[in-house]
């Protein structure tokens, strides 16, 4: 996951009074080690990563009703062309445990996407002091080990951390050719990428980036100017 979709998750939660839920798309790769020893033995670990791409907000009882049935026609249209990983609640006030309800309606998504080892629940909690002076945002990702078991997968901000500290063995961005908004762009373009639409791609961000330096300049002039006017109204005697 990047560390722009984790925030967006956060602010989504933050930003929002009631309890929030929705889906996690990308995509799940393995990959499969083969080391040697000296003895000639081999032994091989395979290895399932999930990639999250982006996440589809939902209304609270909108994939589901009171009695956690899904709503399996608004599910399909919902999640058409689509491949989902997980999805994710966000909560407010309380521990990061899964509760019953979630419990059912993990499973039975699951069975539905037919990913039952590799389906992500994700839980985020926002919490505040009781002075409001501080806020902190906890979360977690749960997968599924038996029956009303759950163990905590660890997560990886893929643009975080010292880019030589290891071997690339993966990408290293989020997006993807199938989900999310690269994706989106990439289906959009119809014709070939030549040097013409590239230099107007470039004219129109360098245009852009005028116009918002033009902004920042007024915007910091305003600034000097009530800083100013307010170390003189400090002068003044009353």
């Amino acid at each position: 996951m990047s560390g722009a979709l984790l925030a967006t998750l956060m602010y989504e939660n933050c930003n929002n009074e009631g309890d929030q839920e929705g889906f996690l798309l990308g995509e799940i790769t393995s990959r499969v080690t083969d080391t040697i020893s000296d003895s000639q033995l081999h032994g091989e670990t395979e290895e399932t990563n999930l990639k999250i791409c982006s996440m589809l907000p939902c209304g609270q009882f909108q994939l589901y009703d009171r009695q956690c049935r899904l709503y399996r026609d608004k599910v399909a249209a919902l999640l058409a062309r689509k491949e989902v990983v997980g999805w994710y609640r966000c909560r407010r006030q309380c521990a990061l445990q899964v509760s019953l309800r979630e419990q059912v309606v993990h499973r039975r998504l699951a069975q539905w996407v037919a990913q039952r080892d590799h389906f992500l629940l994700a839980l985020f909690r926002a919490s505040t002091s009781s002075n409001d002076a501080t806020h902190s945002m906890d979360h977690v990702f749960l997968l599924g080990a038996g029956e009303r078991r759950y163990r905590a997968v660890p997560l990886q901000l893929v643009n975080l951390g010292a880019s030589h500290a290891d071997y690339h063995l993966y990408p290293g961005s989020a997006a993807s050719i199938h989900q999310g908004a690269f994706s989106q762009l990439l289906a959009s373009s119809t014709h070939t990428w030549t040097a013409e639409p590239v230099l107007q791609l470039h004219k129109g961000l360098q245009d852009a980036l005028h116009v918002m330096q033009d902004q920042v300049a007024k915007s910091e002039a305003q600034v000097a100017a009530s800083v100013k006017d307010m170390a003189h109204s400090s002068q003044v005697p009353l």
